[in-house]
């Protein structure tokens, strides 16, 4: 029998943020891209200040530890938008049909 599933007490978000990026081919200038290359992360916050951002993609509930972190420094930040957790949607009959094939 599986347990039902439990979260951690932290906001889930998508944080939007400005990365740098490299390009090894050859561009002429016109082509170069000169601005940040925005990325979005999503997970639960677990922690967020003045110095950056970090948000974990996994949850271990068993032993209530975190995987897959990421860290952002606050400069790189765009926007942290929270979001909210539903519960599971049913699963339509075409969903079902498809599963099934």
């Amino acid at each position: 029998m599986t347990k039902k599933p439990t979260h951690p007490n932290k906001v889930f978000s998508c944080v939007i943020w400005g990365d740098a990026h490299s390009r090894s081919e050859q561009q002429k200038d016109t082509d170069i891209k000169h601005e940040v290359e925005p990325i979005q992360t999503y997970g639960w916050v677990i922690r967020s200040d003045e110095v950056g951002v970090t948000v974990a993609g996994e949850w271990l509930p068993d032993d209530k530890t975190w995987r897959d972190t990421t860290f952002v420094p606050r400069a790189m930040v765009m926007i942290e938008i929270p979001l909210r957790l539903t519960g599971a949607r049913k699963v339509t009959r075409t969903e079902q049909k498809e599963i099934a094939t």
